[in-house]
């Protein structure tokens, strides 16, 4: 049997080790390279949704907008200049779905109109303009035009001014009625009369107030595009 050379064998065994070596490390590099492109992947993804974060959302012109007042109005003691706020029923989104205007978002604004019905059955005017939203601890312009407001005509009822035209009738009517009848019997009639053609006079000319109650509906549409970024909205 032939003998082997031993110098022949510690080369052989440092070969073998070698190779061991590079195999293992290219293995670990493949396993370091895939770590890093999966790694690679939430970061990506983190960076898309910080985009979609901070790009602007917009509403467009003409976008109608349902509002419930948070305030009573009315003529018999508001008067023009008179701050005014409604809040948003519910959230304004994008056809995207994403959120523009959140529910209960503020729409702050005056009264630039106001005025009660001088007669029964009249028609009272109440006019206001909203310049401005507020939520999320911020405060945007806002142009928009109010199309409709749930207001209501709340009677005044018989004043004390009232009650001295229904006594006036009267004491008239007593007159005329003792002129025409010379008697008692005439004036008591007179008086009645005279009663009647003072309360009809109080009816129709007392005042009627144009009231929009905290609650009620208000519509309104965006006469220009409304648009924010979504990441400057918070606190």
């Amino acid at each position: 049997m032939r003998r082997v050379d031993p110098r022949y064998a510690l080369l052989f065994v440092a070969l073998s080790f070698g190779c061991g070596r590079t195999d293992e490390a290219s293995q670990t590099g493949s396993s370091s390279q895939a770590g890093s492109s999966a790694a690679s992947e939430p970061g990506k993804s983190a960076t898309d949704t910080r985009a979609k974060e901070t790009r602007a959302v917009r509403l467009a012109s003409g976008t109608a907008l349902d509002l419930r007042s948070a305030v009573t109005i009315t003529s018999r003691r508001n008067k023009v200049g008179d701050p005014v706020t409604a809040t948003l029923r519910g959230a304004a989104v994008t056809s995207a779905g994403d959120t523009v205007l959140p529910a209960g978002t503020q729409f702050l604004g005056s009264i630039t109109a106001i005025h009660e019905a001088e007669s029964a059955g009249g028609h009272g005017t109440l006019a206001v303009a909203f310049s401005q939203v507020r939520f999320g601890g911020h405060t945007y312009p806002v142009h928009v035009t109010v199309n409709s407001m749930a207001t209501t005509m709340v009677s005044r009822g018989v004043t004390a001014g009232d009650a001295g035209k229904v006594g006036a009738g009267a004491a008239v009517g007593a007159v005329a009625g003792r002129i025409i009848g010379g008697n008692r019997t005439g004036t008591a009639v007179g008086a009645v009369a005279g009663a009647a053609a003072g309360t009809a006079v109080a009816v129709q000319t007392h005042d009627t107030d144009i009231t929009l109650q905290t609650g009620a509906a208000v519509r309104v549409t965006l006469s220009q595009a409304f648009e924010r970024t979504p990441a400057t909205t918070t606190n």
